[in-house]
């Protein structure tokens, strides 16, 4: 038999400890080498001659590339719940967490994974055969919304996918009593920035919710995208009101997605609340 090199990802769920000592056991049963791999992990040695299975959160291979790969998927409250019971994180940084694990396992299937799920009772291992899972997980907590996440309802996603991110997941620098209800008094500064989550490819459309108090004026700039690959206007409201804010800009590769609202004149009255923020992807982008 040809030497095969295997590479199962796994998204965090309350299975995945289950699957990994299943897929070493059946490894060990049938001679081959089996190694787990996490990102920031040095790279599994590979055996000349020896067929081996790898097992691991993301879909880089850094010990080379594989001959097969499978994709357990999971729902994103699943990830969620995983995350959330496994790290002491705050809301903002699960979700960051959870969207870095279902993207990967999003690149790997687009290119050509086999598609299994976490909540199977057993997976089909190219050369080495069929893998049964030794037995449920724990439990997990479900306290995170993972709705923000919508976007990955699907793997791969969808080509419109889209989701809704409330105010409390976002970053303010001023650390109000109530996310998302900013008062404007005070200098030129970031009023709020966020979520950071890992969103596919493709060209995404921001629409948020908003409400302006002016007073007499609000000077604000407003910006999507990542980094300093940013679309935005900056605009000066002179009559309070409930605003929606639409907003359109390409990601070429996968990251993160940021919506900035910055204050650029200073204020002495007024406020700003962000009601919440839809996205969506309106298509795929040729060669991404």
């Amino acid at each position: 038999m040809s030497r095969r090199h295997v590479r199962v990802v796994h998204l965090p769920t309350a299975n995945t400890e289950a699957w990994i000592a299943s897929l070493r056991r059946g490894a060990e049963t049938g001679g081959w080498a089996f190694h787990t791999h996490d990102w920031g992990e040095d790279a599994p040695a590979l055996e000349d001659g020896r067929s081996t299975l790898v097992a691991g959160y993301w879909d880089l291979a850094p010990e080379g590339p594989p001959t097969d790969w499978i994709v357990q998927v999971a729902s994103p409250a699943q990830v969620v719940a995983a995350v959330a019971t496994n790290h002491e994180m705050s809301e903002h940084d699960i979700l960051y967490e959870a969207s870095l694990r279902l993207a990967a396992a999003d690149i790997a299937l687009l290119n050509g994974a086999t598609r299994a799920s976490v909540d199977d009772s057993e997976l089909d291992v190219p050369g080495l055969g069929v893998v049964t899972r030794m037995e449920d997980g724990g439990k997990t907590s479900p306290a995170v919304d993972a709705l923000p996440l919508d976007i990955y309802s699907a793997l791969p996603a969808e080509e419109h996918a889209a989701a809704i991110w409330h105010a409390e997941i976002f970053n303010y620098p001023d650390a109000p009593a109530t996310p998302g209800i900013l008062p404007l008094v005070g200098r030129r500064r970031l009023l709020l920035n966020g979520p950071n989550i890992t969103i596919p490819a493709g060209r995404w459309t921001l629409v948020a919710d908003v409400t302006v108090e002016a007073s007499p004026v609000a000077d604000l700039l407003m910006e999507w995208g990542r980094g300093d690959d940013v679309t935005g206007f900056r605009h000066v409201f002179g009559v309070p009101g409930r605003y929606r804010i639409e907003i359109t800009h390409d990601w070429t590769w996968y990251g993160t997605a940021d919506f900035r609202v910055s204050l650029m004149m200073p204020a002495l009255d007024g406020e700003f609340i962000l009601h919440d923020v839809k996205v969506r992807r309106e298509r795929r982008l040729p060669g991404a």
